[in-house]
């Protein structure tokens, strides 16, 4: 990926997304997504490190999304 992305910036959003993809997953397993970001800042190829926290009680009405914001709006 030398030639493509030399500078690494694809490679670093490809891991924000399956880190996204992680936090959801955890979460919908009915736990707290821990996650510690750039737990090593020396090393550039650690860029988080994902653990599970407290339980918590699985809920049909919680949303499977974070929100961000007070306007956010779940996708039809």
């Amino acid at each position: 990926m030398r030639l493509t992305d030399p500078a690494g910036r694809e490679a670093v959003i490809a891991c924000g997304a399956a880190l996204f993809n992680v936090r959801m997953a955890v979460g919908q397993l009915g736990f707290r997504p821990v996650v510690d970001l750039l737990p090593k800042p020396g090393n550039a190829a650690f860029l988080a490190h994902v653990g599970y926290g407290a339980h918590a009680q699985a809920r049909a009405e919680r949303p499977c999304w974070p929100v961000r914001c007070p306007s956010a709006t779940p996708p039809n």
